[in-house]
């Protein structure tokens, strides 16, 4: 049995995910394509607009045959740390031969691997030249790109691109776990930012439509079966907007200091004080990051960082290791797979958080917090996995 894994968003599951997961499917000759799925704060640094269990109906009726969720403890962080919850995510379920991801370059491929390898193993000129770039006040990973070209040649270019640098992360984070799984890399398809493009437009593009009132015009990008769920989503006001969480985050940040701040980075540099000083002259989320991002500090970086605030996931209590695997959902054709996962999975395989309150503990409060910006949301221990029962 051949079964490649897919780590994603699909916040929505638009024609461009369709067309990546068939192109997925046919280039490692998959039986079957699992799927895990960021759960209620997104890598972006945003609570998720579609909720976790409305993005894994998609993703089945979409063409995968299983969906298994990211703890919002991996889903909500830097590249590296969403990469290590994905890869043991499927290396959990012991099934995947697989590993399908985008990538700006496909032909590049060979310098990913190249950067991958160079930064497991870091020679001492390239863990030189990363301390000098980081020193003058470089975002990690454009400095991380300067010091690979400068050391190892590789273009810049090519590392700094979001998908890119994912990949990297994904091929990492195959060597440092001894995975089996062979990686396949997918030419992404359209402009990220885009909509006029002769690929496909992204989910941001989507999403940003949807915020403009022009429902129509987004949902036409997503395959019909997923249009028609969405409208509804849509209709039920079982969405999260991008600040629909403000309120609940400058209440946050309202009663804590420097010292509370700095529990939720690893970085020494005045990050706290950066972001207490901005927040009392900020109105809005999006205002205090036009007011703190700098060349040291991505719009992302800071994101993701204040998400990590709202939520309470301080980094010295983070988890280094899945302790399980939660379904989302399945097809009923995947019921093989299912069975020869029970058989083989290293880690136990959860269809019921509730059954495990204990280790779903921070997932079940990001749902919940989710829940505050949505006028219809589920609690993380009432949901049950999605079944699709008969083909789209």
């Amino acid at each position: 049995m051949r079964v490649c894994g897919i780590i994603a968003e699909y916040d929505p599951f638009h024609r461009g995910h369709a067309w990546h997961l068939q192109q997925a499917r046919e280039a490692s000759g998959a039986d079957y394509v699992v799927c895990v799925l960021s759960t209620a704060f997104t890598q972006r640094g945003s609570p998720s607009f579609f909720s976790t269990c409305d993005r894994a109906r998609m993703a089945l009726l979409g063409g995968a045959d299983t969906v298994f969720a990211l703890p919002v403890s991996f889903s909500v962080m830097e590249a590296d740390r969403f990469a290590l919850g994905g890869v043991q995510a499927l290396n959990g379920l012991g099934v995947v031969t697989h590993i399908a991801f985008g990538c700006e370059d496909q032909a590049a491929f060979p310098l990913l691997e190249k950067c991958a390898e160079a930064l497991n193993r870091p020679s001492p000129a390239l863990e030189k030249a990363l301390t000098e770039k980081l020193k003058v006040g470089l975002a990690p990973v454009r400095a991380r790109a300067e010091a690979l070209a400068e050391v190892c040649g590789i273009p810049p270019d090519i590392t700094q691109k979001p998908n890119n640098n994912l990949g990297i992360a994904y091929l990492r984070k195959l060597a440092a776990t001894s995975s089996r799984m062979v990686p396949v890399p997918i030419q992404r398809a359209g402009k990220r930012d885009e909509l006029e493009t002769e690929g496909f437009v992204s989910s941001s593009v989507i999403r940003g439509l949807i915020a403009q009132g022009k429902t129509a015009e987004a949902l036409r990008h997503l395959p019909d079966s997923c249009a028609r769920e969405a409208a509804l989503f849509l209709e039920n006001g079982r969405v999260c907007a991008p600040d629909a969480l403000d309120q609940a985050l400058f209440y946050r940040l309202i009663g804590m200091d420097c010292a509370a701040l700095a529990r939720y980075t690893t970085l020494q540099d005045g990050l706290p004080e950066l972001i207490l000083k901005h927040a009392k002259h900020a109105s809005s989320s999006e205002a205090l990051l036009d007011l703190a991002v700098s060349r040291r500090y991505t719009r992302a970086t800071l994101r993701r960082y204040l998400s990590q605030v709202l939520l309470d996931l301080p980094r010295a209590a983070l988890p280094q290791h899945l302790s399980c695997v939660r379904l989302l959902g399945f097809r009923e054709g995947a019921q093989p797979l299912l069975s020869t996962i029970k058989r083989q999975s290293v880690l136990p395989v959860v269809a019921k958080a509730a059954d495990f309150a204990g280790e779903f503990a921070w997932d079940d409060r990001a749902e919940r917090i989710r829940g505050l910006g949505c006028r219809s949301a589920t609690p993380l221990f009432q949901q049950s996995p999605v079944i699709i029962r008969r083909d789209p």
